[in-house]
């Protein structure tokens, strides 16, 4: 049996609320699931831009520390979920049809 109890707010979620969604086996209000999916990708974006930033710093031999690394990766992403609407792409799916 699902677990009642959401994994995001720490709260019962009543099993008449009709915005719940079952997920890994726990059930979430609906804002929370979204909450906790925006976290997810936020932190995997975070990490695909620092390892481009350090891929440069090691190709172009820019002198950044690790913590100017991480700071201007929380900048970029910053910037761009507050100005794009990032999607995560399902598994073999492209948009450029390469």
């Amino acid at each position: 049996m699902p677990d009642r109890l959401c994994p995001v707010c720490r709260l019962i979620v009543s099993q008449y609320e009709p915005a719940r969604v079952l997920a890994e086996g726990h059930w979430y209000h609906m804002d929370c699931r979204r909450t906790a999916d925006r976290t997810e990708l936020v932190t995997e974006l975070m990490a695909d831009i620092a390892a481009g930033l350090r891929v440069l710093r090691t190709r172009d031999e820019l002198p950044l520390s690790e913590a100017q690394i991480e700071e201007r990766a929380r900048n970029v992403v910053a910037g761009l979920v507050e100005n794009y609407r990032i999607e995560r792409l399902a598994a073999g799916q492209s948009e450029g049809g390469l």
